[in-house]
């Protein structure tokens, strides 16, 4: 996305995705919520993708930022 991209804002608010996908999982044992995904690689995988996005879109905003 470009300086004045509108995808920006959306892809960082995009990331509030995450938050229910990471609650999902069976990170340890619960009754309160169900458990979705079951194996563990969904959270390692939702955790990457999560780090990855707040990697990229941090960087952009920083950049684009002074500007």
């Amino acid at each position: 996305p470009g300086k004045d991209s509108r995808w920006l804002p959306s892809l960082v608010l995009a990331r509030l995705v995450f938050v229910p996908l990471l609650l999902l999982c069976n990170i340890k044992p619960r009754r309160y919520l169900t458990v979705v995904f079951k194996h563990d690689a969904w959270f390692i995988f939702f955790m990457a993708a999560f780090a990855f996005s707040n990697g990229y879109l941090a960087s952009l905003c920083m950049c684009f930022g002074p500007k």
